[in-house]
């Protein structure tokens, strides 16, 4: 640990090992590893301190180039999309997603997009050849594209200009359904057969998406994420190799997308370790001249929220800057109030200027990065790289990404680290704020747009199409669009084939399902309410009496707090008095020691139903028990065992949301 710029002789050198003695000395006889030491998801090690590292491993694939600001069109209404996106376009976004009924990412709106007609109203004035344009269809990903391609022909745009990403990703549009459609084999052979006849016409853009997005979203890890990524890109280079594509011109065809969540630096570690990623495997495929890779992060669906919406423009600020300083190439900023519907134009320009408040006033896109030399950084970068090179690996020793799928494997990995996420949130070892914690009972909830939903998809439908595989049925498809002919509207399931599915989650789900149960009851009179009997005066118990307020609030539940209740007979006059049913005692723990469990006795004979007590009882558990108290709130305990206790008193017929067996249960 010593600085070159500092004259030799000026400190007394001091070694890591010195500093390790003097933290140790300074946690007064806590455990180090348990105290200062952290882990990822992956279980990888978080070091209290490090060194500084040797310098940048790594370069930007953006370089000091502006990242490009995608906004969503995903509004049922052609008209209507086309509106938003024109204010979208006038104010500051480079590039446009048109988001299908049948993509996962919909959640249940979205563009349907039958033939040339429509696709002409969507983007209707709009300069489509001079912005980053991008397809998001599902598994209609294949027949999506041919509107937009006869657009470009009616047009007379040159393809190879265009920088559009068709996003045709059959294993994404697979894996939070676990409806194969007709099977694997089918759409790997039409994404061939796409490619392939966009390629001869000289398409500059992608065709392939391997995208990260409902791998995070069902609870993947960093690692995770990043080895379902490679291994869907690999999928994809071989089917485009085996369709006569060209090894380099084939890598060009592929972009990647990343979930992009608040959490700094692992978010800043992944995005670079993807890139260290993909350069390995062009080196490993044995390219000649590898395109750069296109990275699009999207912010994470993940962390959104329905309570306290507000708050997601901060976690959105957050994931904006990680994206950007990152080197993502472009990135779509998910409106703050996307977990309550459809997005008005207040959000969506919330969504559009946080990213231009970043890059133009606070000039992001000049920074490349900031991780490079940073020890932390650098081992974090690293870690993630080789765990993620390693499921990867052995993604492809098990037969490849489809045949763990079919197994069933890797799905169980990721619910694995789910349920890690599940109990993490439930213990209060991860926050989200505004739902799990510092909740807002008198918040009002921002508007959203009323738009009918659906999950259709597109297919051919009667359309007599060749069977292709070398371009054949794609460029028929689109020449019978570009003659007027519509595509159909199916189902979102098929009778194809079944695997076992990823959910798609928010991790705040299960203490909003408390949440709309006490809110429920609250619109129809009185919140609920625990009588919260203080022991002690208030500047003893303030502390602890607040953390215990948050705690109920989360689950929508108000509080009554009275004090100096040390006496059982004026705890239990006060108790009854509210007409509560259930009470929580609250106070300094020498009162515990004194009184607790004379108060409780009092209380539970006094008739309340419940009796809770905020604090850690120690030694004082059995006798605490044996008074009545049923349940301890404290930092560490299950929160959404203990609300969904407490909830189930207060209300009839309360249903019981366990966390774990949410996550475990919840359908796509």
């Amino acid at each position: 640990m010593t600085d070159p710029a500092i004259p030799v002789g000026t400190f007394k050198p001091f070694s890591r090992a010195d500093w390790r003695k003097l933290a140790e000395a300074g946690l007064g006889g806590a455990d180090f590893e348990r105290t200062l030491v952290s882990h990822t998801h992956d279980g990888l090690r978080i070091e209290p301190i490090y060194e500084r590292a040797g310098g940048a491993t790594l370069k930007s694939p953006r370089g000091a180039q502006p990242w490009i600001i995608v906004q969503r069109a995903d509004h049922p209404m052609p008209e209507e999309a086309n509106r938003q996106v024109l204010i979208d376009l006038e104010n500051g976004a480079t590039g446009l997603t048109l988001v299908f009924s049948s993509a996962p990412t919909a959640r249940g709106y979205g563009l349907q997009i039958p033939d040339l007609a429509a696709m002409e109203q969507t983007l209707d004035n709009v300069l489509a050849d001079h912005i980053h344009l991008r397809l998001e269809a599902g598994r209609a990903g294949f027949e999506a594209a041919a509107p937009l391609i006869a657009l470009a022909k009616n047009r007379v745009y040159k393809l190879s200009t265009l920088d559009w990403s068709l996003g045709i990703d059959p294993i994404g549009a697979m894996i939070g359904t676990g409806d194969a459609g007709d099977g694997a084999a089918p759409a790997l052979t039409r994404l061939g057969d796409l490619t392939h006849c966009l390629a001869g016409e000289g398409f500059g853009g992608q065709t392939a998406l391997a995208d990260g997005r409902p791998w995070h979203e069902a609870g993947a890890s960093e690692a995770g994420e990043l080895a379902a990524i490679l291994a869907t890109a690999i999928l994809y280079l071989r089917t485009l190799e085996k369709s006569g594509i060209d090894l380099d011109a084939a890598w060009a065809q592929i972009g990647f997308a990343v979930a992009v969540d608040p959490d700094q630096f692992l978010g800043l570690a992944k995005i670079r370790a993807l890139n260290m990623l993909l350069q390995q495997v062009a080196l490993s495929c044995g390219l000649t001249n590898p395109a750069a890779p296109r990275i699009h992060g999207e912010s994470d669906w993940r962390s959104q929220t329905r309570f306290d919406a507000y708050v997601n423009m901060l976690r959105g600020t957050m994931t904006t800057f990680v994206a950007g300083v990152g080197g993502a190439t472009s990135f779509t900023l998910l409106p703050f109030t996307s977990a309550l519907g459809l997005a008005d134009d207040f959000a969506r320009r919330v969504a559009r200027n946080t990213q231009l408040v970043l890059m133009e006033e606070s000039t992001l896109a000049r920074v490349s990065d900031p991780l490079a030399g940073s020890g932390y950084g650098e081992d974090l970068t690293g870690n993630i790289a080789k765990e993620a090179w390693a499921l990867f690996q052995k993604i492809e020793t098990a037969g490849g990404i489809v045949a763990t799928l079919d197994d069933g494997w890797l799905q169980e990995t990721v619910l694995e680290t789910a349920e890690s996420r599940a109990r993490n949130l439930a213990h209060g070892q991860e926050i989200l704020t505004g739902t799990s914690s510092f909740p807002n009972l008198l918040e009002k909830a921002p508007g959203v747009l009323k738009a009918e939903t659906s999950s259709k998809f597109l297919c051919s439908g009667s359309i007599d199409l060749p069977e292709g595989g070398t371009g054949e049925r794609f460029s028929a498809l689109v020449q019978s669009i570009g003659n007027g002919e519509k595509l159909q509207l199916a189902n979102s399931r098929s009778d194809g084939g079944q695997f076992t599915p990823l959910p798609s989650l928010r991790l705040a789900e299960p203490f909003e399902h408390l949440r709309e149960r006490a809110d429920a009851v609250a619109k129809g009179g009185e919140r609920p309410t625990v009588f919260l009997a203080g022991l002690g005066p208030v500047p003893g118990l303030i502390a602890r009496a607040n953390w215990t307020r948050n705690l109920f609030a989360t689950a929508g539940i108000d509080t009554d707090l009275q004090t100096d209740l040390a006496d059982p007979e004026k705890a239990v006059e006060a108790f009854k008095k509210t007409g509560a049913r259930i009470v929580c005692i609250c106070g300094p723990d020498d009162l515990y020691r004194e009184c607790a469990a004379t108060v409780a006795a009092a209380l539970k004979a006094g008739g309340a139903t419940l009796v809770c007590l905020a604090g850690r009882p120690g030694d004082l558990r059995d006798p605490l028990t044996k008074a009545g108290v049923g349940i301890f709130l404290h930092a560490g305990c299950d929160m959404i065992a203990s609300l969904e206790q407490v909830l189930a008193g207060l209300i009839a017929g309360s249903e019981k949301v366990n966390l774990v067996d949410h996550l475990q249960t919840r359908k796509p």
